[in-house]
């Protein structure tokens, strides 16, 4: 099928050329070289950049209704490459029982999946430990016994602005009135999302690594202003196929309420790469 990039069909389906905009970010799995080392055609576009064009029919049909009390599941599960096409489209549904959506590559290949719903109630969040680093300590380069299951990465403070939401939304071709400031200054979940990645390179100076997929708990929307913790602990980790993998719980706070419980799934070293 042919696919015209950045439009919204009538249905609510949204068709987007994606772009790798981590490509100067310091995972090289988003970087040419480095992902051709590990077998793939080129630097890949991040799960979070897919999981924000996911999220577009969302916010065309439920507005700012899908920004808080809900949960998601997202999965990335085939490459994505700089120029690719892809067609999101939503299955038939609402936010109580849910809504799921799909990524497809012009090829038909699926490429990642997102539910969301609005549960009667959302589950407790877990307790993530604070841990911020000591002045002056530098980041250790990454290695496989320094992720102990339970023992909390470093926690960080982000303070989102209107200029770095706009930013984003323009990296990701949404222009969803949403995000702006006569639309209610929400963040964009899509630049939520990536604190969690964010965890990960506040800890340690990683070698290339893959975000797999995300379990959402949405508590409360976050806005441009507010002055928002990160925390991060490792809760499991394992090998499988050649890759080590890590399961992360991540809170993100407001005021020491909850805002956002991520459940973040990643490869920490895939198949083939040795720690430095």
């Amino acid at each position: 099928m042919h696919i015209e990039p950045n439009r919204l069909t009538p249905d609510g389906a949204y068709t987007v050329r994606a772009r790798n905009i981590s490509i100067n970010t310091e995972n090289e799995i988003h970087d040419d070289a480095g992902a051709r080392r590990l077998g793939y055609a080129g630097g890949l576009v991040s799960g979070v950049t897919v999981y924000a064009y996911l999220t577009r029919p969302v916010a065309e049909r439920f507005g700012a209704n899908f920004l808080a009390g809900t949960l998601s599941r997202s999965a990335f599960f085939a490459p994505v490459y700089e120029g690719d096409e892809l067609w999101i489209e939503a299955e038939p549904g609402d936010l109580e029982t849910g809504i799921a959506l799909r990524a497809r590559k012009e090829s038909g290949e699926e490429v990642a999946y997102l539910k969301i719903s609005r549960p009667a109630a959302l589950p407790e969040p877990r307790a993530v430990p604070q841990s911020f680093a000591r002045e002056g300590e530098a980041r250790p380069a990454f290695s496989w016994e320094a992720v102990v299951p339970g023992e909390p990465f470093r926690s960080f403070r982000w303070h989102p602005t209107a200029e770095e939401n706009r930013a984003w939304c323009e990296s990701v071709a949404d222009d969803s009135p949403l995000y702006t400031a006569d639309g209610g200054g929400f963040m964009h979940p899509g630049c939520v999302l990536q604190q969690a990645n964010r965890t990960v390179g506040n800890q340690f100076l990683m070698t290339p690594w893959i975000h797999v997929s995300s379990h959402v708990a949405v508590h409360r929307a976050l806005r441009a202003g507010d002055a928002v913790e990160v925390r991060a602990v490792p809760r499991e980790k394992w090998e499988k196929n050649g890759h080590r993998y890590g399961l992360l719980d991540v809170a993100m706070s407001v005021d020491g309420a909850p805002a956002w419980c991520v459940e973040h799934k990643v490869i920490f070293q895939p198949a083939g790469l040795r720690t430095r």
